[in-house]
């Protein structure tokens, strides 16, 4: 299932999409690394590091329109 985002947030002066599935707001991982200053690749690291901790209404995997064609990414929730 494709999921649109349905309103963007600026934090730190950077746009992000929200994501409101079942009436909680999810952000994508890759942007959230921005504002946060780390890599993408750092939030692998520290997802991994911690999988055991997160429960799946604090993370999860959707499937979004990009322009390259649909993609799956990691979204996280407040709690994430």
């Amino acid at each position: 299932m494709l999921i649109q985002s349905t309103t963007t947030v600026t934090f730190s002066g950077h746009s992000l999409d929200v994501y409101d599935i079942n009436g909680t707001r999810w952000l994508r991982g890759s942007q959230i690394v921005t504002p946060l200053v780390m890599s993408e690749k750092a939030l692998k690291m520290l997802f991994k590091r911690h999988r055991s901790e997160f429960t799946p209404d604090m993370t999860g995997i959707i499937t979004v329109p990009t322009p390259g064609g649909a993609q799956q990414t990691r979204i996280f929730s407040p709690r994430g």
